[in-house]
C-alpha cells in the first residue's frame, strides 16, 4: 500500500513512462523499417542547434537539492543540506542519467563547446550551454524524471533497472511483450 505522497509520485512516474515509452516505440518502428538510415545526413548538426549554443549563460542552479539528497540516498552516503563539495562520482553519474538521456549527440557537443582545462576540470557547467528552447525544457524533464526514479528505488540496482527501462541502451536488448492473445 502505498502512502498519499507515493501515490503522487507513482502517477507522476507513470506519466513518464507512457510518454517516454511512446517516444521508444517511434525510435523502435524507424529502426525496425529502416527509415532510421534514411534520415537526413546533416540530422546530428539539426540536433547540435536545437540543443547546444557555442556561446555560454550565466550560471543558474539546474540540479535542484532534492536531486543530490535522493542520489546520496541511494547510494547511503551521509547528506548534509547546503553542501556542494560532491565525490567526483556524481558528474558520472549526471552525465549518464541525464545528459545521456538527452538526444545522441548532445553530450559530445557539450564537451567539444565545454572542454577540460589544463586542470582536467571544465570552467562552466555543461548546463549553461544548452539551449533554452529545446535544451533546457529536455534537462529540466530529465532531472525530475531522474529524481521520481530515484525516490520509487530502493537501492541502486533498482533504480538502474528502472532507467535502462525507459532508456535501453541497446534497442535490440529491449523486449516489447505483446499479448495478443
Amino acid at each position: 500500500m502505498l502512502t498519499t505522497q507515493q501515490q503522487a509520485t507513482a502517477k507522476h512516474a507513470e506519466i513518464l513512462v507512457r510518454g517516454l515509452a511512446r517516444v521508444g516505440i517511434v525510435a523502435l518502428v524507424d529502426e525496425a523499417t529502416g527509415y532510421q538510415s534514411k534520415r537526413a545526413k546533416d540530422e546530428l548538426a539539426k540536433i547540435l542547434e536545437a540543443y547546444v549554443n557555442e556561446e555560454y549563460r550565466k550560471w543558474v542552479r539546474k540540479f535542484p537539492e532534492v536531486f543530490f539528497e535522493e542520489l546520496y540516498k541511494l547510494h547511503s552516503w551521509d547528506f548534509r543540506p547546503g553542501n556542494h563539495n560532491h565525490p567526483g562520482y556524481v558528474g558520472k553519474f549526471i552525465n549518464q542519467y541525464v545528459y545521456d538521456a538527452l538526444p545522441d549527440g548532445v553530450l559530445e557537443g557539450l564537451r567539444e563547446v565545454n572542454p577540460k582545462n589544463s586542470s582536467g576540470n571544465r570552467t562552466r557547467r555543461h548546463h549553461q550551454h544548452l539551449t533554452e528552447e529545446q535544451g533546457l525544457s529536455h534537462l529540466e524533464d530529465q532531472i525530475k524524471e531522474t529524481v521520481t526514479l530515484m525516490k520509487l528505488a530502493d537501492s541502486k540496482k533498482q533504480f538502474h533497472a528502472s532507467f535502462n527501462k525507459l532508456h535501453p541502451t541497446n534497442p535490440e536488448q529491449f523486449e516489447l511483450d505483446l499479448n495478443l492473445d
